[in-house]
């Protein structure tokens, strides 16, 4: 299992299928909601805008998911699921609840990761005796984000903190 998901992982750019323009939407959107209920509230969170995931640039943060059986692509289900980590994770402390992943979600609301690209692909081949279909997910983050020691945000008042090229301030998001 683990071996077919390393050779998908760099199968991925040659056989991914680049988001349609209600998906691009869908996945802004989705990550832009997450971002704007973080708690404690952000006052550098800057708004999320698109970047092509399938050129898989060096300096990237990213998030992988595998959905099985489901009928459709969804990329609002993947995006869910990796902010339901919030549950497990401690800003203050600045950790996850131990044995638990929570990872996906601080790169979804990393403060300074203004660029997103997602894909998805279709691989049922590598999976199977699983429900099918099989969908590989990849999102990549520009800036990265995720660095040890570093909390995914600075707490304030919304929008009191932005970027001197980010002065607006748009349902609690810097842009």
């Amino acid at each position: 299992m683990l071996k077919a998901i390393i050779l998908l992982v760099f199968l991925y750019p040659l056989y991914a299928r680049k988001p349609q323009s209600h998906e691009i939407k869908q996945i802004l959107d989705s990550h832009n909601r997450a971002r704007t209920g973080v708690s404690p509230p952000a006052s550098n969170m800057e708004e999320m805008m698109e970047n092509l995931a399938e050129s898989w640039y060096q300096n990237t943060g990213q998030n992988i998911a595998i959905t099985f059986g489901h009928k459709t692509e969804n990329f609002p289900f993947v995006i869910s699921q990796w902010h339901k980590e919030v549950k497990d994770y401690n800003y203050n402390a600045n950790s996850c609840t131990s044995g638990k992943m929570c990872g996906h979600y601080t790169q979804v609301v990393w403060a300074t990761s203004s660029n997103v690209g997602c894909a998805v692909q279709r691989c049922d081949k590598y999976f199977t005796g699983r429900i099918q279909p099989t969908f590989l997910y990849v999102c990549q983050y520009k800036a990265p984000g995720n660095f040890i020691g570093q909390k995914p945000y600075t707490t304030g008042r919304s929008c009191s903190n932005c970027p001197k090229e980010k002065k607006r301030c748009k349902n609690k998001l810097c842009y």
